[in-house]
């Protein structure tokens, strides 16, 4: 996904919202990023929506249908927040596996650290070469998400 930052430089009106620096550059490096999952935390209030509305004007601009999953109807309606189609794990998951068209898809999952064990294997053994995702969760109890693999906080 090198080649959003430099595309949302090129044309700087894709983007509608107004991020602070610390967001800007959160959003940059998951734009730089080669994982195909990505983690991002922060405490309430940090900026988190607004982030990922810069993140999904972003990988949309460069042909991504993002799509957000949350553990909870709670959780997931305050993720549309972001712009982000948004249904809960379970409904996401009741789909069962989807042919692989090549399409290239970014998922936001929201809330993941409510996910059970066995809710997030079948989620990520479903995902496509194509596919992206961005685990987007509050605070973790025990370890930081830098911590825990390539993470971002906000």
């Amino acid at each position: 996904m090198s080649g959003i930052r430099s595309s949302i430089r090129a044309k700087p009106n894709i983007c509608w919202v107004y991020p602070n620096s610390a967001q800007r550059t959160v959003a940059d490096q998951i734009f730089e990023s080669q994982e195909r999952i990505v983690g991002l935390d922060g405490v309430a209030g940090a900026g988190k929506t607004t982030t990922l509305a810069v993140i999904r004007e972003g990988v949309e601009a460069n042909g991504y249908k993002v799509e957000g999953c949350a553990p909870t109807s709670r959780a997931a309606q305050q993720l549309s927040g972001a712009g982000i189609e948004t249904s809960t794990l379970q409904a996401h998951l009741a789909k069962g596996q989807q042919a692989d068209t090549g399409e290239k898809r970014f998922y936001v999952l929201d809330e993941s650290s409510l996910a059970s064990t066995k809710q997030m294997h079948d989620f990520v053994s479903r995902l496509h070469p194509n596919d992206r995702v961005l685990s987007h969760s509050k605070d973790l109890p025990e370890l930081s998400i830098e911590q825990q693999g390539f993470g971002l906080s906000l």
